[in-house]
């Protein structure tokens, strides 16, 4: 098996790396825990946003409102604003739902590596060239 396309995050953001690598391993045998790391990847990944930017969210704050009050701040372009919406919506569906599909999953793997990779190098100010996602096979 080759490294997980997230790689990158391994060193400095540990936490974010093993959801990531969860939501890899479990693509084909789960796709609903691999929809739900995911998600969870993204209410992380808000928090410590908001940190970085020194934004004081409230408690009662959901995951979808941290993300619009950022997004409304200017804190990140449509793009990402949309990835945060696609992932967050696909790990609800499949927590509430449990119906989602391999390839949902898998469609969201990419979309989570963009943002990932979007991430990384706006807040390390580290370019990641021409990387693109390559899916993992874990057995």
């Amino acid at each position: 098996m080759e490294k997980s396309s997230f790689i990158f995050l391994q060193s400095d953001y540990p936490e974010l790396y093993t959801l990531t690598e969860l939501a890899e391993k479990l693509v084909s045998i789960d796709p609903n825990s691999s929809l739900t790391k995911a998600r969870l990847f993204v209410e992380k990944l808000i928090l410590l946003m908001g940190e970085f930017e020194r934004y004081e969210f409230s408690s009662k704050d959901t995951p979808n409102i941290r993300v619009n009050k950022l997004y409304a701040a200017n804190i990140f372009p449509d793009t990402v604003k949309t990835l945060f919406d696609t992932i967050r919506i696909a790990g609800n569906n499949a927590t509430h739902n449990g119906d989602r599909t391999e390839a949902e999953a898998r469609y969201i793997l990419k979309k989570l590596f963009k943002l990932s990779k979007w991430f990384y190098e706006t807040y390390e100010g580290e370019d990641l060239g021409n990387i693109k996602y390559e899916p993992q096979e874990y057995v």
